[in-house]
């Protein structure tokens, strides 16, 4: 819950379905650790205003598949916010490519937010975690099977306990200072590992790399 000290975290949300935004909206006002500064369509634009939120809540689906050029184009609007994709779209590649442009988290678009949903987004607000959705996860790993029987092998690089289990940690949505309890490292060794971990396997956020550990099949 927020103390005294702490202030909501503000929340905007872009969906071009009403009904969700009027669900997702109504569902965190309810959480006093959040305030949401505007509702809108995608068709809207950005209602950033002078004060930016701190996360952007979007599904941007169009004709039922993702969008990546849209968050291209509202990650070259956002200045600090964090963006966490919703959606019931998923296509591992077209994911892949929400995570590289630098996406926080994503969870699957249910027909009513949960509890779950609220968790999560404060988890992404920590600035140590990254959320993945179960269903993401399995699409991820079906394309590193179809990859394996089908396609060309993915380098697959030698890691040792500590970074394997750094990257459970991150795989598993645990924060920075999770993975140091659970590991018996230092918070400080877990960011120098994730670090070491995102230049080996070419990313660029722990959203990104979760989900490459996911379709090399490493974890």
């Amino acid at each position: 819950m927020v103390t005294a000290r702490e202030a909501p975290l503000r929340v905007l949300i872009l969906d071009d379905d009403l009904e969700q935004r009027r669900l997702l909206a109504e569902h965190l006002t309810r959480d006093a650790r959040f305030a949401v500064v505007a509702a809108c369509s995608l068709k809207d634009g950005l209602p950033l205003g002078p004060s930016q939120p701190d996360l952007i809540l979007v599904d941007p689906t169009r004709a039922g598949r993702l969008d990546p050029q849209y968050l291209r184009l509202l990650f070259a609007q956002v200045l600090r916010a964090r963006v966490v994709v919703r959606t019931a779209a998923f296509e591992a590649a077209a994911l892949l490519d929400l995570l590289a442009l630098g996406v926080s988290g994503v969870f699957v678009r249910l027909p009513e937010p949960t509890a779950a949903l609220c968790d999560g987004l404060a988890l992404i607000a920590s600035a140590d975690a990254v959320v993945l959705a179960r269903a993401m996860v399995e699409a991820l790993r079906r394309e590193l099977i179809a990859t394996r029987l089908l396609g060309p092998q993915l380098p697959l690089p030698t890691l040792d306990p500590q970074e394997l289990a750094v990257l459970r940690g991150h795989v598993a949505g645990q924060g920075r200072k999770q993975i140091a309890a659970a590991t018996g490292l230092s918070a400080s060794s877990v960011q120098r590992l994730s670090d070491r971990l995102k230049r080996r396997l070419g990313a660029h956020s722990l959203a990104q790399l979760a989900a490459e550990a996911v379709r090399r099949g490493l974890v």
